[in-house]
């Protein structure tokens, strides 16, 4: 993650060294308006958004219902990433 923010990938909210970190990373985004976007975080060329009309799609709601819900409002895409633990890691005692 970029220092002073919670755009890129890694671990969010770090705060010292000797810190626990959660068994999770992060990979997060600023999406709209484009001025919130990060360049360096992007493809030169990327694919069309289109997140957030598949989302609706495959809940069977309207095609643009983020956009009539949110308008022209913030948004951005956090996806978390678990990597599979192995047994061996767990401790039950």
């Amino acid at each position: 993650m970029a220092r002073g923010t919670v755009e890129g990938y890694g671990q969010a909210f770090v705060f010292s060294e000797n810190q626990k970190l959660d068994w999770c990373n992060m990979f997060a985004l600023g999406v709209e308006p484009p001025c919130i976007r990060n360049p360096n975080l992007w493809p030169l060329k990327p694919a069309r958004l289109r997140y957030l009309t598949i989302i609706p799609k495959e809940l069977r709601l309207k095609r643009d219902v983020f956009e009539e819900m949110l308008g022209t409002a913030v948004q951005a895409v956090r996806m978390n990433y678990y990597p599979q633990l192995s047994i061996t890691l767990l401790n039950f005692s």
